[in-house]
């Protein structure tokens, strides 16, 4: 998977992603992936227990 299709050099884009079930598993890892490529990572699950081991960082929405 290339993050970074679209990126040009001295380009600096702050790209949005938002993943359901973000909190485990595949969704997670995804997320994750995202993460470390610099993006602003937006996860909704509802799991509320699995949501506050994520990063702070990253934006979480519960739904039950």
């Amino acid at each position: 998977m290339n993050l970074f299709s679209g990126y040009k050099e001295g380009m600096l884009v702050m790209q949005r992603v938002l993943i359901t079930g973000g909190a485990t598993g595949i969704g997670y890892a995804i997320a994750k992936k995202f993460s470390d490529a610099c993006y602003h990572i937006w996860i909704i699950d509802n799991s509320r227990e699995a949501l506050k081991k994520c990063p702070k960082e990253w934006e979480q929405s519960n739904i039950d």
